[in-house]
């Protein structure tokens, strides 16, 4: 779930893309401006991993049997990478700013990535390699994929609307260069502060003829190096199942990919919804459950059935404050290891916060990060909690099951 913090919470995102072109120029790849507020002094210069290889003979070869165009061309020319869309396009100086632009935002969102990655190596190895579910999570691939690289699944779930599959032939010149700009200021709070605004993501892409939340998708895909294969649109049954075609309360959209699977949902979660991701991940589980920037929505008894669907269907979860209440996996007798620090919420939050979290953090000793993710965002205010279910880790992991429906459900 997503939010808009606060007027005084975040600096004011439009300033970001005035001030892209001149980060390309300021940041290199042999050294890197130290990230705002907090971060530690000491860190060690960056390797840009972020972008896919640009190579030409690379790039040819990658994309054999990728149709000419395809959303795969698609997702990298809206990225800003070495693509075969829209040829004219290409060569006007709108390309080569919408490029620059692109470059310059990822190298900042590198800042906080490349420490994340760090910590999944060291903390996070065995978690994550089947089934991730993101409750709340809107289109942010970007950081499940960052925290869980090798999972096979993952199913994000929001209120954004999911849009339609891009058709760059059907744009002018000029739709185009107003639609990336639009894009490239949807998606800034996410790669500055690790969550959407989602007023703000909604109002800059409704702007454009970039609709819904499968552009955010593709750039994000595209840009972490993932080859989309196929996108389709798809629903949740009654039951929790996938089933082909739009419509039903759970609709959703499936980007089959290099390496992985992609499902995004549009559904309520509330317990006044339908309940079928509800039903989807008891017939995936065990899954590994992923929880940021959540309004704190689990901390209520309107949502009291997905918290209790977290905990039966998941073996693990990663979350910070604003997820399940730490209360509750202490009732369950569940395994709970803390890192960084809790010290507030937001005011908007200051009804959640938690005692007994801040008691658990002052008796222990938790790891402290070098990166800052959810609504406080530096590496000296971020919490987060690995919870482990007891025994868990051992249950197998259910495969996919995909089925026609001849209606929708």
């Amino acid at each position: 779930m997503c939010v808009t913090p606060p007027a005084n919470s975040i600096p004011k995102l439009k300033l970001f893309g005035a001030l892209g072109l001149l980060a390309s120029v300021l940041i290199s790849l042999n050294s890197c401006a130290l990230p705002k507020a907090g971060v530690a002094n000491r860190m060690e210069p960056l390797r840009f991993d972020f972008r896919p290889p640009a190579d030409p003979n690379v790039f040819a070869l990658e994309s054999v049997g990728l149709p000419v165009g395809g959303a795969d061309d698609t997702a990298r020319f809206l990225a800003g990478l070495t693509n075969r869309s829209r040829d004219d396009f290409q060569s006007t100086a709108a390309w080569e700013d919408h490029q620059l632009q692109m470059d310059a935002r990822w190298k900042r969102a590198e800042l906080r990535l490349a420490p994340i990655r760090a910590f999944r190596n060291r903390e996070l190895a065995s978690h994550g390699s089947g089934h991730v579910f993101y409750p709340f999570g809107g289109p942010d691939f970007l950081y499940a994929n960052a925290f869980f690289p090798d999972a096979g699944t993952y199913a994000l779930v929001g209120l954004e609307e999911i849009g339609e599959i891009p058709q760059l032939d059907a744009l002018s010149v000029p739709e185009i260069a107003t639609s990336l700009r639009g894009l490239q200021t949807s998606i800034s709070s996410s790669l500055d502060y690790s969550y959407f605004l989602t007023k703000d993501m909604r109002g800059d892409l409704a702007e454009t003829k970039l609709k819904g939340v499968l552009p955010v998708l593709y750039v994000y895909l595209a840009r972490t190096g993932h080859r989309i294969h196929s996108v389709d649109f798809v629903h949740l049954t009654s039951s929790g199942q996938i089933a082909a075609g739009h419509g039903g309360s759970a609709p959703g959209v499936r980007l089959s990919c290099s390496g992985c699977t992609v499902y995004y949902f549009k559904t309520n979660l509330s317990n006044s919804g339908s309940g079928r991701f509800q039903r989807y991940m008891a017939n995936h589980a065990p899954g590994t459950c992923f929880i940021k920037s959540a309004s704190y929505l689990l901390h209520s008894g309107e949502f009291s059935n997905i918290r209790d669907a977290i905990m039966a269907h998941s073996k693990a979860v990663l979350q910070d404050a604003s997820g399940i209440p730490f209360r509750d996996y202490q009732k369950a007798a569940w395994g709970t290891r803390l890192f960084g620090n809790y010290v507030r919420t937001l005011d908007m939050f200051r009804d959640y916060y938690q005692p007994d979290l801040r008691q658990a953090y002052s008796r222990s000793a938790p790891k402290p990060l070098e990166f800052g993710v959810g609504y406080t965002f530096t590496p000296n205010e971020t919490c987060l909690i690995l919870a482990t279910r007891p025994g868990a880790e051992t249950a197998p992991t259910n495969p996919i099951e995909v089925r026609r429906a001849t209606a929708v459900e």
